[in-house]
């Protein structure tokens, strides 16, 4: 909780003068997939930990929306990573059972998350606060 959740509170929270200073200011938090399906076997704090997260950027979005300043989150599922492919060569079983709840048939790559946090930071999305967008392919819809 302190990793995942406590930091982006704690942050935010000495951010806001800055950000009430700045025009179309956007604040971009980080949830996962598991916020919304509990994470994997053993990953439940984790999972926990980014449902806080999906919580608390609408919470922020609110309060802070009196001061012009936009709060949304994306929520990543499965990405070509470092950490993906630890789990290729370690337990090669998640790997596939993890590709294969995707309705897409792959991998999120790590440029298609930050695209959608680009255009949340933009000014195109000047009317978007208290979203979580999901980037996973159709993760865990089958």
């Amino acid at each position: 909780m302190a990793l995942n959740f406590d930091s982006a509170v704690f942050v935010l929270r000495e951010c806001i003068p800055l950000l009430k200073k700045g025009e179309n200011a956007s604040v971009i938090n980080y949830a996962s997939n598991a916020a919304w399906n509990g994470g994997g076997p053993g990953a439940g704090i984790y999972g926990a930990s980014k449902a806080a997260i999906a919580t608390a950027t609408r919470a922020m979005a609110k309060e802070l929306a009196p001061f012009n300043i936009r709060v949304n989150a994306v929520s990543p599922g499965t990405i070509n990573t470092h950490f993906l492919d630890n789990i290729k060569q370690t337990n090669p079983a998640v790997f596939e059972s993890w590709n294969k709840n995707i309705l897409l048939g792959r991998f999120g790559q790590p440029e298609e998350v930050a695209s959608v946090i680009q255009f949340l930071c933009s000014d195109a999305a000047s009317f978007i606060t208290g979203e979580i967008i999901q980037v996973n392919g159709g993760q865990d819809f089958l």
